[in-house]
């Protein structure tokens, strides 16, 4: 049996929101964006939250089959960020493509609806272009660059 490529392990992993509806969609500091799916949990200060978080970071855009509806880039922010951000609020996510060799990755909504993350590598301070928190407290972080990892979070 052949070892699997770094896309197989990555969507071994985060294929298990594929089926659920996209909730508390927002967008967070700078460039960012925030997916709650799963179940409702309430951690131990009270906070409403889900099982399973997604969040985007640094260059990503929201598009259909036929144009792009907004994107962000580095030092530019489309003013029409909020409202399409929203529009995936309930969606279901059908499937996860990423890319090899560079992970960049595609969420497809229902409705023609889909976040493409360019995996971005640049010189100087790299993060992540995203990250998957999922049961029971593990966190993918996909980046920078092709590269990604699997660790235990405690910070939700």
């Amino acid at each position: 049996m052949a070892a699997k490529t770094k896309a197989e392990e990555i969507y071994s992993i985060v294929s298990s929101i594929i089926g659920l509806k996209a909730w508390e969609v927002t967008k967070g500091f700078a460039y960012s964006a925030f997916l709650e799916f799963g179940e409702l949990k309430i951690d131990s200060f009270g906070r409403v939250g889900s099982d399973r978080f997604l969040s985007i970071y640094g260059l990503w855009r929201i598009e259909t089959s036929e144009e792009v509806l907004t994107s962000v880039q580095t030092y530019v922010e489309d003013t029409r960020l909020m409202e399409v951000l929203q529009s995936i609020e309930g969606k279901e996510l059908l499937e996860v493509t990423i890319a090899e060799p560079s992970l960049d990755t595609t969420f497809h909504f229902e409705d023609d609806l889909n976040i493409f993350v360019y995996n971005a590598h640049f010189q100087g301070n790299h993060n992540e272009a995203w990250n998957y928190i999922y049961p029971v407290d593990n966190v993918l972080s996909i980046g920078p660059g092709s590269n990604y990892s699997i660790e235990s979070y405690s910070g939700r």
